[in-house]
């Protein structure tokens, strides 16, 4: 029996904003409408020490921790009251809302989420091509990595 490997295409980036412009907060997470693909990254910084006692070679301790979500996706017009849309992205992205943001498949086997700020936008219209769009959200905070119970 072979290795049970988690469908890409089953892991969907989402997102929950507070109160907005006059509109209520949402009550649950929306997708993010139509995602070519998504990513979550972690980094951590190191603090490197050097003295005469490490000689050559490298030292430190861990300094502070990063993370992030990435998405690319084309432009819809018809979307619905369940998914955010680049035009909403666009917006969060001008006015520096946060935003909850979450990365997760249906059973929750895959799941990180935390508050985010998109810290870049950009979208992208070649000729005979359908629009499309990228969203960086930068992390803040520490990332929840596994599902609550």
């Amino acid at each position: 029996m072979g290795r049970q490997y988690i469908d890409g295409k089953t892991v969907i980036l989402f997102i929950k904003r507070g109160a907005h412009g006059g509109n209520p907060a949402d009550v649950e997470f929306r997708a993010v409408a139509c995602l070519d693909s998504n990513s979550f990254s972690h980094d951590r910084e190191l603090k490197e020490y050097t003295n005469k006692c490490v000689g050559n070679y490298r030292d430190g301790k861990a300094g502070k921790g990063t993370f992030g979500f990435d998405a690319a996706g084309k432009a819809i017009s018809d979307v619905t009251e369940a998914e955010a849309n680049y035009q909403e992205l666009l917006e969060i992205s001008v006015s520096g809302e946060e935003v909850q943001a979450k990365m997760a498949n249906a059973d929750g086997s895959v799941y990180r989420a935390g508050t985010t700020i998109i810290t870049s936008y950009k979208e992208d219209s070649a000729a005979e091509e359908d629009l499309s769009f990228t969203a960086t959200f930068a992390g803040l905070g520490v990332p929840v990595v596994k599902k609550p119970a």
